[in-house]
């Protein structure tokens, strides 16, 4: 029979979830929480959080926690946050991959006798609030 799944279901399930982790905990922050999350999480997706002084303040609430740092972690898939952002990019779940949101973004053609209050011009942010809705 045909297999209509995704051909590495490991790496989906991965991407969705720090995608999801990304904009549940991002989406309601402005621009400084969006830097500070960003720094915080690609730390802590790499496991090199340990000298991070909000990780230190942690670990001081949840002792069991100490040792969650020691060793660098490896994800499954590759995300391209050193490139940018994390808010930068969607994880596609049919293409098992990352891409930048400026690479879904429709291009705006104005169709001739389109009134002025009538037009959208789609932007990176208009695309990420419509996916995210």
């Amino acid at each position: 029979g045909s297999d209509d799944g995704p051909k590495e279901p490991l790496k989906v399930v991965e991407g969705s979830f720090l995608l999801s982790v990304i904009w549940a905990v991002g989406g309601v922050t402005d621009a400084m929480g969006h830097r500070i999350l960003d720094t915080y999480f690609k730390r802590l997706i790499t496991g090199t959080l340990a000298d991070n002084e909000a990780w230190q303040q942690f670990v001081l609430k949840n002792p069991s926690y100490k040792d969650a740092m020691d060793e660098p972690r490896e994800l499954i898939g590759s995300v391209p946050f050193e490139k940018g952002g994390i808010f930068d990019y969607v994880f596609l779940c049919d293409k098992s991959t990352w891409i930048p949101w400026q690479e879904i973004t429709p291009n705006f053609v104005a169709q001739p006798g389109t009134q002025f209050q009538d037009i959208l011009v789609p932007t990176v942010d208009t695309t990420r609030n419509e996916w995210i809705i």
